[in-house]
């Protein structure tokens, strides 16, 4: 994989994006969103817009026939490839993306009188049972698959830099995203990506750690603050290291770099984004009275990780995740008193009975502050088609509309209160949980208390206490 093939164009772009970090000269532009929103425009660089993708869950495999010429051809090659295939639906519930649904995805990105400052994209680059799919196309021996997924990886990220030109990509690792197997890290991956993701390449510390833990820190551009991005695939109760050194616990190494690079930040007087695919906390879609309660990380990487968050959640902006699939946060309490906001990005790929999504944050030039997120979803999935219908993308809600209060930590904070009182905030919610999907998959209404208190409970004790009334 090659750089210039990530940017879609010779180094000089590469040269110009890192510039833009560096100096905070990128573009400034949020009057679409702010406009539908209802919010007055803001004079020129007043609020500034940034993106926020999860879990796009890309499937190469969707046409058999293609698999060949994929195989064989760099990935700058592919969308030639897909436009052969005879499969132009978009992929439906309870499908990953397809390449139909990825590029009307990658259109309905350019919104009108903005212009992102940067882009997150919290993990999950590679269909659901990647390595299964290949070997049931025949396609080879370990190097081959290894080989495969460089390519998938490289032309999802190739093609959404392409879509957003000079737009900066900060990529995070999710537990589909290794050569080695779900919930797996290959070091050897590690290092590749980390010269393939431009705004990797362009800090060398950040490179450098990233390619030994699948973790880094880095600046974001003007007053955005930094940007931590964890690889919390190594907290997992899922994880495995079959890949790796078993003799390193690479849970405990990340644990304390984290500690230090806080430590650090609260030293320096900056504020950080910090961002990973699987949250903390409990995960509401399993949590039942009567069945046994897991949070998603393992208990002793979570509770020293809650801790240092507490203790160092001044200086935090807020905390972006993914992984369920749905929109939905969570927030972490001190004594009583909230600390920190998680926000759970929704995904594009439809696997888990959700409206492909994608969310845009507003945030203040000024200090970088947030004030609001807006949500962004596929409205006609079951009947949407490459030569059409077309893509029915648009807005379904902003934050600060539905709940009355800005996207922050103390915004979450309320939402989360009012939600658990009643209506009419709950039933916002429950809609805007699956981007208002057709099948409503969750939260039933039977488990109703189970989904507010995961919001925030963060171990299973906490979370009985809320939900049951003591533990089982």
């Amino acid at each position: 994989m090659k750089h210039a093939s990530l940017n879609g164009g010779p180094v000089p772009t590469l040269l110009a994006l890192i510039l833009a970090v560096l100096l905070g000269h990128t573009p400034c532009r949020a009057a679409g969103v702010e406009a539908s929103l209802g919010w007055h425009v803001a004079p020129k660089g007043g609020r500034c817009a940034f993106l926020l993708l999860s879990d796009i869950h890309f499937d190469p495999f969707v046409d058999p026939a293609l698999f060949p010429a994929l195989q064989a051809a760099p990935p700058e090659q592919w969308d030639a490839i897909f436009a052969h295939s005879r499969l132009t639906k978009f992929a439906n519930y309870p499908d990953d993306a397809n390449w139909s649904l990825w590029q009307s995805t990658l259109k309905a990105l350019s919104i009108p009188g903005v212009h992102y400052d940067y882009a997150l994209i919290t993990g999950d680059y590679l269909a659901h049972k990647f390595d299964k799919k290949f070997d049931r196309l025949g396609g080879g021996d370990q190097e081959a698959y290894a080989a495969f997924v460089r390519k998938t990886e490289d032309y999802v990220a190739g093609s959404l830099a392409r879509a957003l030109p000079g737009t900066p990509l900060y990529w995070i690792l999710g537990n589909n995203d290794s050569d080695c197997g779900d919930y797996s890290v290959d070091g050897a991956e590690l290092a590749s990506l980390a010269q393939d993701w431009p705004t990797l390449a362009a800090d060398p510390q950040a490179a450098a750690d990233f390619a030994r833990g699948g973790y880094y820190e880095t600046s974001l551009p003007g007053r955005a603050g930094r940007l931590i991005a964890l690889d919390t695939v190594l907290w997992s109760r899922r994880y495995s290291d079959g890949c790796s050194d078993p003799s390193r616990d690479r849970g405990q190494e990340e644990l304390d770099w984290l500690q230090a690079h806080l430590e650090a930040d609260g030293r320096a007087g900056r504020v950080v984004t910090l961002a990973a695919h699987i949250p903390p906390g409990v995960n509401a879609y399993l949590a039942q009275c009567g069945l046994p309660v897991e949070a998603f990380l393992q208990p002793q990487y979570q509770a020293p990780l809650l801790k240092d968050l507490r203790l160092h959640a001044s200086g935090i902006r807020l905390f972006f995740a993914g992984h369920t699939h749905f929109d939905d946060f969570k927030v972490l309490s001190d004594h009583g008193k909230a600390v920190l906001g998680i926000h759970i990005c929704p995904s594009i790929g439809p696997n888990h009975g959700n409206n492909p999504s994608f969310q845009v944050g507003l945030y203040r030039r000024s200090d970088g502050s947030l004030v609001d997120l807006a949500t962004y979803t596929l409205r006609n999935l079951d009947v949407a088609d490459v030569h059409g219908p077309a893509g029915d993308w648009g807005l379904i809600y902003g934050f600060k509309q539905a709940y009355g209060h800005d996207f922050n930590r103390d915004g979450l904070a309320a939402a989360a209160q009012e939600i658990r009182a009643g209506e009419p905030e709950r039933s916002r919610y429950e809609a805007y949980y699956t981007c208002e999907a057709s099948i409503k998959k969750s939260p039933p209404s039977s488990q109703w208390r189970a989904y507010s208190c995961a919001q925030t409970c963060f171990t299973p004790e906490e979370f009985y206490g809320c939900a049951c009334g003591g533990l089982p």
